[in-house]
């Protein structure tokens, strides 16, 4: 439920920038919306990867593999948007995940199967998946500012994952909505 109490930050921000800039609201095509459902659905399956592997304690595997995510999101952002990479930002994404995944390794987490790691990966690229949609969106509203883009994207991406965790929470659990509601 974290993206529906977000929602009413993301607006305070969002007015804060149009007054401060005193900018319109950016006018979004269909792929920009294409872009925030990307971003919006695949940070929600990230999460959910996430609760599942601390289900399965095996949280600290699944995040170092989790950690992955900027290899993940330089390769997204080369094929989906025509990022370029650099040998030195190449070099420099290699040496931080290496040091993550160095740094977490525990002795025995390889009995605990591959199951941890593929959690961890798949979280990883959804994570990266996410972080190129919302970019997308972002630099498809190419007649706002930057800062009007980005604020209007938080919005709408949160809007939409609001609204898609609590249909999913009200028919999984149809009281708990109106419990925190109250609360």
């Amino acid at each position: 439920m974290r993206f529906l109490f977000g929602v009413p930050f993301g607006l305070l921000f969002l007015l804060a920038a149009l007054l401060a800039t005193g900018a319109a609201l950016p006018r979004p095509d269909a792929i920009y919306w294409g872009w925030i459902l990307l971003g919006g659905l695949a940070q929600t399956a990230a999460t959910a990867l996430m609760l599942t592997a601390m289900n399965d304690r095996s949280f600290v595997v699944v995040y170092a593999y989790i950690k992955t995510e900027p290899v993940q999101v330089a390769l997204f952002g080369l094929i989906l948007l025509g990022d370029k990479v650099t040998l030195p930002m190449a070099v420099a994404i290699l040496i931080a995940t290496a040091g993550v995944l160095i740094m977490s390794h525990r002795p025995g987490a390889l009995r605990e199967g591959l199951t941890p790691a593929l959690l961890g990966l798949a979280a990883g690229a959804m994570f990266g998946l996410s972080a190129i949609g919302f970019r997308g969106a972002i630099l498809s509203l190419s007649d706002a500012s930057y800062v009007m883009a980005a604020s209007f994207s938080v919005v709408m991406g949160l809007t939409l994952q609001a609204m898609l965790s609590s249909v999913n929470l009200w028919l999984r659990t149809p009281g708990a909505m109106a419990a925190i509601m109250r609360e």
